[in-house]
């Protein structure tokens, strides 16, 4: 288990990017990204249907501020924050909204599952805080542009990844930290 050291998010990033760089995408480049496109757990859809209806035009910081202004709407002053590794990466989309549910890992849930309907790459990652010494998740997004990967941390407001995170594994999505999560390979 090796601790990566992750790459830097420039603010500008959220900025430059824009929703038809990710419609865009060539067919072939595509196929090699299918895993990291693929939807295995369903948004409920009184959550989607406030946030599918994007203009081409529209740049990554205004998708993310809508999926953030939306579960501001639907947590209001019920956020619950988790601090069991097992609830905040195994809930239910539904269940995490349904109760307000919140930490990292449901974060990294709900805006990778959006990101994704939206056809943009996105990597869920399991890591930690050196200084805190706590366990932390957060997305790598690609970028089409430069068919590059950066990080995005849905925890903070300026979405940039602490300058301590260290990577320990990559996954498709939770689901497939199971086997990892009950052998103990944390």
């Amino acid at each position: 288990m090796s601790l990566e050291r992750p790459v830097e998010i420039k603010k500008e990033k959220l900025d430059e990017i824009d929703f038809s760089d990710y419609l865009n995408i060539k067919e072939d480049e595509k196929q090699k990204l299918k895993e990291w496109l693929e939807i295995r757990e369903e948004l409920p859809d009184y959550f989607w249907d406030n946030i599918k209806d994007i203009s081409p035009d529209k740049n990554l910081r205004y998708i993310i501020l809508n999926i953030k202004k939306e579960l501001d709407s639907i947590y209001k002053n019920k956020k619950t924050n988790i601090t069991s590794l097992s609830v905040s990466r195994f809930i239910s989309l539904n269940n995490a909204l349904n109760e307000g549910m919140y930490s990292c890992g449901i974060a990294t849930k709900i805006y990778g599952t959006c990101f994704r309907k939206f056809n943009i790459p996105v990597k869920f990652i399991h890591g930690k805080i050196d200084s805190k010494k706590v366990l932390h998740s957060w997305l790598e997004i690609y970028d089409p542009r430069n068919k590059n990967w950066f990080d995005f941390d849905s925890t903070k407001n300026d979405f940039k990844l602490s300058n301590e995170a260290r990577k320990i594994n990559t996954y498709h999505d939770w689901e497939e930290m199971k086997d990892d999560f009950y052998k103990g390979n944390m």
